[in-house]
């Protein structure tokens, strides 16, 4: 069967922003799929909220449980929504900011943690953070974000430290004030600027949207979501699929239960008089109309996901899926 990325791995490549890596894991490690990553000292990768942690590569994209020297595990970059700290919330304000990791699902607005990327957006399922190693290294990038609230730049020393710079390099400053006419042409070159650089962020995100990992709180939609993962970890959680049109043939989805073993009922169901056709492992779906897909909770383990096709009709063709699942009775 395939795993939890085939559905969406053969679009990955439509942008060099979202994409696809398989790097070493450290030994003896264990990560699970859907939780953040990042590279330890020695190279190799562990948790992203692991103590030692350099910089932050992306999402797990499989579980590997207590791995051997060796191990490889694939891992992806792009546009993610985790879950948002409470103790250090992230809100609209934060936009094209910074956001860090409190566990390896949850970000927030501590800086004292390893950094996991640019926050894109925030609402009420989580913070939507863009995520890679170009975005993210903890000993360039978090250095210069620490420093960039410009309250240092009056002082050679303290502007000398946050760009690099030692004593042996002996720099010259000079003091500039911005008054009158030239901070207001200061003021409106840095507005457009950033108004261009938000455009282009918009510009990226709306071609890479539909690829990106959702949650509970998006319910599919008709074609625009064709090859996106739905992510839940809420018992009983409810996924309803749109109708089977010509519309939509041939659109793709992936639903993925990330609750704890044994905790959560995720249901994939049908509209109208649609059926749900084909099989996962060796349970085949009963294919009654308006009858759901269920990841039992009583067998459920974390990971386990299935995927589902249009036929352009009236029927969801199941083409990959792992876990205990059941027709509806």
């Amino acid at each position: 069967m395939a795993d939890a990325g085939a559905a969406i791995s053969t679009v990955a490549k439509a942008t060099k922003f979202d994409q696809n890596d398989e790097m070493g894991m450290a030994t003896s490690a264990s990560i699970y799929q859907g939780t953040g990553v990042a590279v330890g000292s020695d190279g190799k990768l562990v948790h992203a909220s692991q103590a030692g942690a350099l910089y932050t590569l992306g999402i797990a994209q499989e579980t590997k449980l207590s791995v051997a020297a060796g191990t490889t595990i694939k891992t992806r970059q792009g546009i993610f929504r985790l879950a948002n700290d409470a103790g250090h919330l992230l809100t609209i304000a934060h936009r094209l900011g910074p956001c860090y990791w409190t566990d390896d699902q949850t970000v927030g607005s501590d800086s004292s943690k390893l950094l996991a990327g640019v926050v894109y957006d925030v609402d009420a399922g989580g913070v939507w953070v863009i995520m890679g190693p170009c975005l993210v290294s903890a000993a360039s990038v978090g250095a210069l974000l620490a420093a960039s609230n410009l309250s240092d730049v009056a002082s050679a020393p303290a502007a000398a430290h946050s760009l690099g710079l030692g004593t042996a390099d002996s720099p010259t400053f000079t003091a500039v004030t911005l008054t009158g006419g030239l901070l207001t042409a200061v003021t409106a070159t840095l507005t457009g600027l950033l108004t261009g650089v938000t455009g282009a962020f918009t510009g990226i995100v709306s071609h890479l949207y539909k690829f990106a990992v959702k949650t509970t709180t998006f319910a599919p939609a008709n074609g625009v979501d064709s090859g996106a993962t739905f992510q839940s970890l809420t018992d009983g959680q409810v996924f309803t699929l749109p109708a089977c049109a010509a519309g939509n043939l041939g659109q793709r989805m992936t639903f993925q239960n990330t609750g704890a073993d044994g905790a959560a009922l995720i249901k994939v169901n049908p509209t109208g008089t649609n059926k749900i056709k084909g099989q996962v492992g060796t349970v085949e779906s009963a294919g009654a109309s308006s009858k759901g897909w269920w990841n039992t909770k009583a067998t459920a383990k974390q990971g386990d996901h299935v995927t589902v096709q249009s036929d352009g009709a009236d029927v969801w063709w199941i083409v990959g899926g792992i876990g205990v699942w059941a027709s509806e009775t």
